[in-house]
């Protein structure tokens, strides 16, 4: 019982703290969470065939920018810019997404989370080739009081159809083996 509930400790804590370690690293002048690098990747399948990746990142102090761009045999490509940043002062992290698939088709998105006095909210959008747009919502509260952790999501998928969720998780600190 107590490796169950160090593991759900861990879990709780890391749920928290994922969205701002990042914000805490930038805040705190230690180590960045992401580096600049450039990648350049050739693979031959077993048929001969040859498929080629770039990818560049450039770390700012706030965050990073990466672009990603794939050749495939016949020469058509597909690319995807991610680019991150945190605002250490708000508690805000946002990460966005672009890219065109190898058939021509475009698709984008964008993850917002922001801390809380007692956990954190997030916002997403994607966008579909079509122009449709998918979104949601994520509020989690941790009440260390009462040890429960509690999570709302509500979804509205690219077909218009909504969803909605509430997860609560209990734990406890008693010795109970």
């Amino acid at each position: 019982m107590k490796i169950r509930h160090f593991a759900l400790v861990v879990a709780v804590s890391s749920a928290l703290a994922s969205p701002l370690v990042m914000a805490e690293s930038v805040r705190a002048g230690g180590l960045s969470a992401r580096h600049s690098f450039t990648t350049d990747v050739t693979r031959t399948t077993g048929s001969g065939k040859t498929l080629s990746r770039h990818t560049a990142q450039v770390a700012t102090d706030t965050g990073f920018r990466r672009d990603t761009r794939v050749t495939n045999p016949q020469g058509k490509t597909a690319s995807r810019t991610v680019e991150a940043s945190v605002d250490a002062d708000a508690g805000i992290r946002t990460r966005s997404v672009e890219g065109i698939r190898m058939n021509g088709d475009t698709y984008s998105g964008e993850r917002i989370t922001q801390r809380t006095e007692d956990g954190y909210n997030r916002v997403v959008s994607r966008t579909n080739a079509a122009g449709e747009t998918a979104s949601k919502e994520v509020s989690t509260r941790i009440d260390r009081a009462n040890n429960t952790l509690t999570k709302n999501v509500s979804a509205t998928g690219f077909n218009g159809e909504t969803h909605t969720a509430t997860v609560v998780k209990t734990w406890d600190h008693g010795d109970a083996e």
